[in-house]
């Protein structure tokens, strides 16, 4: 047998190294992204929602709450920190996607704390937290 390798024997090789690579990516690159709003709610709950929605565009929106996604055993999964108009987007690795309920904890210096648990969303619905303003917020 000869040590050298042939242009055949290398094309064979490089495909299949890109066939294992790319489904090692597949597996553990990329995450789900989940998004919602932070609104002034009648309680602090989180609940999912249709996309359609009117609250996500009509409520009032509150911009700097930390929105958290917990797994079952209390690790965070996934955070993110609504902006101006109190969207947001979470992006939960792959690896770590949660095939359970997550616990959803709202907080900021505005709000009063709150922790929701939930399924999250699929096929397009969207994330709605709920919280009510820190009667000791000034602002």
């Amino acid at each position: 047998m000869s040590p050298c390798i042939n242009a055949r024997s290398l094309g064979r090789i490089t495909i299949a190294i890109s066939v294992y690579l790319g489904a090692a990516c597949f597996a553990g690159c990329g995450g789900v992204s989940y998004s919602g709003r932070v609104v002034v709610g009648p309680a602090d709950i989180t609940v999912v929602v249709p996309a359609e929605d009117p609250r996500l565009t009509t409520s009032e929106g509150v911009p700097g709450t930390l929105v958290e996604f917990l797994d079952e055993r209390g690790d965070r999964i996934g955070s993110a920190t609504s902006g101006n108009k109190g969207e947001f987007g979470i992006t939960v690795p792959v690896t770590n996607a949660p095939t359970r309920a997550v616990t959803v904890r709202a907080s900021g210096s505005s709000v009063r704390a709150s922790e929701t648990s939930l399924y999250l969303p699929r096929d397009g619905g969207r994330v709605l937290v709920n919280v009510t303003k820190n009667p000791s917020d000034t602002r």
